[in-house]
């Protein structure tokens, strides 16, 4: 990403949220990857933040969708891929001893979300 810059805030701080105001003001976009209603709770859901950037275009991206059984799990790549059953994969890993678990993981071929 050239001319690209990355700030880390703590957005349950007020200053912090301050801060992320006034970037929302100049931001086209705004990715978010929070469980359902966390955004909520943090003051940076749409409607919040719509009211700061009338023209902002506002992505919100989860693990598990908004409604469903896992919709408040956290979920990262080990999380997708384990779920999915590609975790399954390791249980043809290769022998390294003659105890089973010293068998060596598999890498599986496919990298969900990082």
């Amino acid at each position: 990403m050239r001319n690209k810059r990355s700030i880390a805030l703590n957005l349950k701080k007020e200053k912090a949220l301050e801060v992320f105001y006034k970037l929302v003001e100049k931001a086209d976009v705004i990715i978010e990857t929070f469980r359902p209603k966390v955004t909520n709770k943090l003051k940076i859901d749409y409607d919040s933040l719509y009211k700061i950037n009338k023209s902002i275009i506002y992505c919100s991206l989860t693990g598990y969708g908004q409604d469903g059984p896992y919709k408040q799990t956290a979920g990262h790549d080990l999380n997708y891929i384990g779920i999915c059953g590609i975790l399954d994969l390791n249980k043809e890993r290769e022998l390294l001893g003659e105890k089973e678990q010293e068998r060596k993981p598999v890498l599986p071929g496919i990298q969900a979300a990082d």
